[in-house]
């Protein structure tokens, strides 16, 4: 994730030393691009909660819940680095936050027994999220 940062870092200094019509492009694309790596990031950290709550559930001392929760931090603090670096406020965030943890939970209609409907969904794109960020900004880079 660190190399997320320097990788957007470099972007956006190239943006600032193109041509003007370009770095506007450049800029409106890599803007859109962090938005959308942002709220994948939200998605996931909605994902790996209710997954943790789970956890809680089943055995309070399961040791995958603090790996949870370490990867919930970590996407807490890129996430939150990302969303201020374009613009959006605390409140923006938080709310974004609230409407995935609402949606999902409502998939899963309040109960673990349905935790497998979050999983065919998030699973391995959150994966992905957490290993190689830097390979999903890009694949919004691209479009």
């Amino acid at each position: 994730m660190k190399a997320t940062l320097f990788l957007v870092c470099a972007v956006l200094f190239g943006v600032t030393t193109s041509f003007p019509s370009e770095a506007q492009d450049t800029e409106a694309k890599t803007l859109k691009a962090m938005n959308n790596l942002h709220s994948e990031m939200l998605v996931c950290i909605a994902y790996y909660s209710i997954v943790k709550q789970c956890l809680a559930k089943r055995d309070p001392r399961d040791p995958l819940s603090d790996e949870t929760e370490k990867v919930i931090d970590h996407l807490t603090s890129f996430s939150t680095k990302i969303g201020k670096s374009i613009g959006m406020t605390e409140d923006a965030m938080l709310s974004r936050l609230k409407i995935q943890i609402d949606l999902q939970m409502s998939l899963i209609q309040n109960n673990c027994v349905n935790i497998s409907s979050l999983l065919s969904r998030h699973g391995e794109q959150c994966k992905q999220v957490v290993e190689n960020g830097d390979s999903v900004l890009l694949e919004y880079m691209k479009r």
